[in-house]
């Protein structure tokens, strides 16, 4: 666990598990991670249990080296992540999965990875992180920033939603606005919520949240 931990800090850091081969120590173990995956791939039997790999899949681990062509598994990893990512921003209204979400904690540590991932790209370039996947990601909303807890971010909106309402008269911001295209996706979700609520109240869409919504005359349709 210990070579783990080293791991999974290494990720915080670098936004990657890519281990340069001057870090000897962690670099082959990693390579005996992946060496003892393939193993188990091939033939069902490795030194390395279903639970170690559960911990690796949480910190996103590639499991082939791109410099030996695992590139495109890495994508396609990644891109099982992104969808899941907007399965669950359809559904909550957002892309701040907690790391804690008992649904799918994977999902909420690649949330924190991208995060990550991101800062290091600004800083250096030198990053697991890619344009395009900034550009992906950018397309459904998310939050680079990760906030304090949920409530914050959605009264983080609410408030930019006053100020809208203050300045155009209505809360009909339109879901492609130019000045805050995140506050147009954030409407729009309120909306996608508070039908749901109203189906079988089940939604994030709390009854405090519909009562600040009426509070400034918020069209749900």
């Amino acid at each position: 666990k210990s070579k783990f931990e080293e791991l999974r800090r290494f990720k915080q850091l670098h936004g990657h598990t890519c281990v340069p081969q001057n870090n000897k120590e962690l670099g082959n173990w990693v390579h005996n991670q992946r060496k003892e995956y393939k193993k188990l791939e091939k033939n069902g039997k490795a030194g390395i249990t279903k639970e170690r790999i559960q911990m690796l899949e949480s910190i996103s681990f590639e499991w082939v080296s791109p410099n030996k062509g695992g590139g495109q598994r890495n994508e396609s990893s990644w891109n099982k992540r992104f969808t899941e990512l907007k399965a669950y921003k359809e559904e909550y209204g957002d892309t701040n999965v907690p790391t804690s979400w008992e649904v799918n904690k994977e999902l909420g540590n690649w949330v924190s990875t991208q995060r990550v991932a991101y800062k290091t790209f600004k800083k250096n370039g030198k990053s697991g992180m890619t344009p395009e996947r900034i550009n992906m990601l950018n397309s459904i909303g998310f939050e680079w920033v990760g906030p304090k807890n949920d409530e914050s971010a959605w009264n983080k909106r609410f408030t930019e939603l006053k100020a809208y309402k203050e300045k155009y008269g209505n809360a009909n911001v339109p879901k492609g606005w130019e000045v805050n295209k995140e506050l147009g996706r954030w409407v729009n979700n309120q909306r996608t919520a508070y039908k749901k609520f109203k189906k079988n109240g089940k939604s994030w869409l709390t009854p405090e949240r519909i009562e600040m919504l009426n509070s400034i005359g918020f069209q749900w349709e």
